[in-house]
């Protein structure tokens, strides 16, 4: 099948070391043989007589190829990270590495007309944009893709059962008409990315109106329910959340920005069922001193470098099919585009709170990319129960619900 990759995302290791912290790695049999084997502690007296692994609990290999994990530090750490460096790496060169850290961070997504390739916005290569275009590197994308099929043989994503909403199907073909006017809209840099997105579920909301009494809308009509020509936060679209958005905010905030994010327990360890929304744990106090505190705290819409990170983040999510049916807990394609935008609120409202725990009048690009590598981290590791899905669908069918809720951020 054809390899689709994006335009505009670029990508070379910085050498940084932070992508080997804050989780811990999993290995496949085939890893651990490999890896336990060797003598660490002789080649490093400080991984001498040092636990180096453990074995998964059924419920961390349930669905996946691994079997251990590599024990990671207090700190969150990787024990083989040495000067920033892996020394897996160093000593044996990459084909010794797990699996995972050779294909990091290249990911791939079977569809029905090719399989679309991006990036984990974990790596600090991928956040700053830095080195060659993923274009350029489309033969050594293919070589990546081969280790993505050994690693998951069995990897094929269902596209069959897409849906516009949860009881209108839609073929791959009528998707990828829809997905052409989404990816124009959230590409126009004339409106704030919020604006855009707003754009984006309105439009949908049209798709949708269409489809139900079988006329297609005049371009008035569109342009009204655009919101040509109207800010996301003026006046007239000021408003209050209601006690169900603030369930559905709270409760998603809570999964995706941990109050605590412990080592070793990252992949798989998020899950948004019936119990999440049930046991949200916040009151409806904590949610709107949360959003009040984002709105006296001015956001830097004219900052480049930040408005161009969390552009990126979320074409790529787009581009890359990552927000709805088998890229993403089977959602409809209004209910994933419209978690994209309250995905994009959320994450304003915790650059916020990151820069206002530092007693900081002003969001800074480091913030954002804290936010961004978190928000990327739960993202990947969610699991979404059918009950989950059921209650997404249901709160995430409003774009009434969406445009009050990016008003407020």
């Amino acid at each position: 099948m054809e390899l689709i990759i994006p335009e505009g995302i670029n990508y070379e290791c910085t050498g940084c070391g932070k992508c080997c912290s804050g989780w811990s790695v999993p290995l496949t049999q085939e890893d651990y043989e490999r890896i336990a084997a060797i003598d660490w502690g002789k080649l490093d007296p400080n991984l001498k007589d040092k636990d180096l692994f453990r074995a998964l609990k059924p419920n961390e290999k349930l669905n996946t190829p691994y079997t251990h994990a590599i024990k990671a530090e207090p700190s969150g750490q990787c024990p083989f990270l040495k000067n920033n460096l892996c020394f897996i790496h160093s000593q044996f060169g990459p084909e010794t590495k797990p699996a995972i850290c050779q294909l990091f961070p290249y990911c791939f997504n079977e569809t029905p007309d090719g399989i679309y390739s991006t990036v984990s916005f974990i790596s600090r290569g991928v956040i700053f944009n830095a080195g060659r275009s993923l274009i350029e590197q489309k033969e050594y994308l293919k070589t990546k893709f081969g280790q993505f099929q050994k690693l998951f043989p069995n990897h094929h994503p269902n596209w069959s059962q897409i849906k516009l909403s949860s009881n209108v199907p839609l073929s791959w073909e009528q998707y990828l008409e829809i997905e052409k006017t989404l990816l124009t809209l959230i590409q126009d840099t004339s409106k704030s990315l919020l604006a855009r997105f707003l754009a984006g579920s309105q439009y949908l909301s049209t798709v949708l109106d269409e489809n139900i009494t079988g006329r297609p809308r005049t371009e008035q009509q569109t342009n009204v329910n655009l919101g040509q020509g109207q800010d996301v936060h003026s006046p007239a679209r000021r408003s209050t959340l209601n006690p169900w958005d603030k369930v559905l905010f709270s409760t998603l905030y809570k999964i995706y920005f941990p109050r605590q994010n412990k080592a070793g327990k990252s992949w798989g360890q998020l899950h948004l069922g019936l119990s999440s929304f049930i046991k949200a744990g916040w009151s409806d106090s904590e949610t709107d001193k949360l959003i009040a505190q984002a709105a006296n705290l001015p956001w830097p819409e004219n900052d480049a470098a930040i408005s161009d990170l969390i552009y990126r983040f979320f074409y790529s999510r787009v581009f890359g099919k990552l927000y709805f049916g088998a890229g993403f807990g089977q959602l409809s394609l209004i209910a994933g585009f419209n978690h994209l935008a309250l995905a994009l609120g959320l994450l304003r409202l915790k650059a916020g709170s990151i820069a206002m725990a530092r007693s900081s009048s002003i969001i800074t690009l480091d913030d954002v990319v804290a936010t961004i590598v978190q928000l990327e981290k739960s993202l990947g590791e969610l699991k979404i129960s059918p009950y989950g899905a059921a209650i997404l669908e249901l709160l995430l069918a409003s774009q009434g619900r969406i445009r009050r809720f990016l008003a407020l951020v």
